[in-house]
């Protein structure tokens, strides 16, 4: 959308599920994963302060809010190693995040 001539917004939301999760039990053996991975969010700026395209600053921010597949894929079943240390068994976040800058110059 574009907010002013010099500033653009975009915006994006997905619904992630998988078809099949055969291939992901085999890979991680086990009996259950479920279909649904999460929602993917994200919201980007693009400024363009000369109204042409030789100087453009984009700043993007995305998130994912897993679902039960993606707890089912990163969680684990096993003790922790010795040594390492006990961080949480199976401890998956409920937001995860990323931001971006970039600048383009053009000549």
């Amino acid at each position: 959308m574009d907010l002013t001539p010099k500033l653009r917004s975009f915006f994006n939301a997905n619904y992630i599920r998988f078809m099949e999760t055969d291939p992901l039990k085999t890979a991680l053996l086990t009996d259950k994963v479920n279909n649904e991975l999460g929602y993917d969010l994200s919201l980007g700026f693009q400024y363009r302060p000369l109204l042409t395209d030789n100087i453009i600053i984009s700043t993007g921010f995305g998130t994912l809010i897993p679902g039960s597949g993606y707890r089912d894929i990163y969680k684990t079943s096993t003790d922790p190693v010795p040594g390492f240390g006990n961080h949480g068994r199976g401890r998956v976040d409920d937001f995860l995040y990323s931001a971006v800058l970039s600048v383009t110059l053009t000549y």
